[in-house]
């Protein structure tokens, strides 16, 4: 398949910079474009756009968008191999940050609601009910 990279790279580039908002939902959004930008390239051009080409155009690939001597360590271990189906990236098993190895659920620990918490909020709604009622509910 012959494709106008310089095409492509100029509509990427447009996008990128209209991206910022707050209905882009971050990871789902990298991998719904990442998806869409194997249906015209190769996974292999593909995965270089959400990469080395996305930290070129954020100014930012001194440090990040590709595996070097001398940049940041930062990567997502996945699942699968994604130059051969571009869905194994999404299948995040580990990232790397900073030195740190997490998992997605160490990640997302912070953002659940813990065990329990459910049943204390409804204990404390029925609570002020109570309260509310005065004696005359017990």
């Amino acid at each position: 398949m012959l494709v106008d990279n310089e095409r492509i790279n100029n509509r990427f580039r447009e996008g990128y910079n209209k991206l910022r908002s707050p209905l882009v939902v971050p990871g789902i959004s990298l991998h719904l474009n990442l998806r869409a930008a194997g249906m015209v390239m190769s996974n292999h051009q593909a995965l270089q756009t959400v990469t080395i080409n996305s930290a070129r155009y954020a100014k930012v690939d001194k440090d990040l968008g590709s595996v070097e001597v001398g940049k940041l360590a930062d990567l997502v271990a996945v699942r699968g191999n994604p130059l051969e189906d571009l869905s194994a990236a999404a299948n995040v098993q580990y990232v790397i940050k900073n030195g740190n190895v997490l998992t997605p659920a160490q990640i997302l620990a912070p953002f659940r609601t813990p065990p329990g918490a459910g049943r204390a909020r409804a204990c404390a709604r029925r609570l002020c009910e109570v309260m509310r009622q005065g004696p005359a509910c017990l």
